[in-house]
Order: C-alpha cells, then sequence, then structure tokens
C-alpha cells in the first residue's frame, strides 16, 4: 500500500483562534518535516490548512481524509491562513517514507 505524505504533524484548530481568523476551523501545522513537499511549498509552524484544492477541511482529521484521495506526484492547491493573511500554496505531495 501507498500512502501519499505531506509531511506536516499537527493539530485541529482551537475553537477561540478559529474565531479570531475568523473561519470556521482548519489543520494548525505544529511541525513541518525538512525537505518535505510542505517545506518545498512554503508551509511552516503555526500555518493553518483551511482548505485542499478548493474542499474545505476543518480539522487535521479532515486533511488527512483529502490527502487519501490523492497519490504521490499530485498536485495539490494548499489554502492557508498565516496569521490574519490568506495565502495559497501548491505542493507535490510525496511517498510517505517508512518509519525509522
Amino acid at each position: 500500500v501507498v500512502h501519499v505524505w505531506l509531511g506536516v504533524e499537527g493539530t485541529d484548530l482551537d475553537p477561540d483562534t478559529a474565531g479570531d481568523l475568523h473561519i470556521d476551523g482548519g489543520a494548525l501545522v505544529g511541525q513541518v518535516v525538512k525537505g518535505s513537499p510542505a517545506d518545498k511549498a512554503g508551509l511552516v509552524t503555526r500555518d493553518v490548512i483551511v482548505a485542499v484544492d478548493g474542499k474545505t477541511v476543518a480539522t487535521m482529521g479532515a486533511l488527512v481524509v483529502e490527502l487519501r484521495r490523492r497519490k504521490p506526484g499530485d498536485l495539490i492547491s494548499l489554502d492557508v491562513m498565516r496569521g490574519q493573511k490568506h495565502q495559497t500554496m501548491r505542493a507535490t505531495l510525496g511517498e510517505r517514507p517508512p518509519n525509522p
């Protein structure tokens, strides 16, 4: 079985922060793996991923579901909130490396 890999670890955005950003939720990036597709796309810690290819993701689980619908090599568009600023980033998904 081949799994796609973006290269982020994170959690659900808490309701207070979501309210401050005027969004319903999202996947809060806690860590970006160096050299990963996320790193190459420009994602950083504290970014909030709110959509993949235009489809809203309100939780980290929803992000994982959207990524699992794709395959390594797919180019995706990520809608990201960085502070109060909305950005669109593009990433080419990789294949998840084996666990050490």
